[in-house]
């Protein structure tokens, strides 16, 4: 029997999630701890906004399963596709992203 791998996940925001075996997840939450400067700026509506340094908040690894769906390889418009027909799906039956992309013909466009 294989051993399973144990995941991290990452949540640096904005939507920007990424896992990673847990070692290596540790590994970055680290160096960000040590090294890391947060970045932002001062909005202004007529002039160019200023940036500025300030602290940063390391985020947390969470332990995260492997998820059921995989969909890279798909385009940005085709993975649209597919969560929109997951999100208008009745229950818990809706088709994986590839086999819903083969369905769907080519739609590189």
């Amino acid at each position: 029997m294989s051993k399973k791998e144990v995941l991290g996940s990452i949540n640096f925001g904005y939507s920007t999630r990424v896992i990673l075996p847990i070692e290596e997840a540790h590994k970055i939450q680290a160096i960000l701890a040590r090294y890391a400067t947060g970045v932002s700026s001062a909005y202004r509506p007529t002039e160019p906004n200023i940036s500025y340094v300030e602290e940063y908040s390391v985020p947390s690894v969470d332990v995260l399963e492997t998820p059921q769906f995989d969909c890279r390889g798909l385009t940005p418009k085709q993975k649209q596709s597919w969560a929109e027909s997951v999100r208008d799906a009745e229950g818990d039956t809706f088709l994986s992203p590839q086999e819903f992309v083969a369905l769907q013909g080519d739609t590189h466009e």
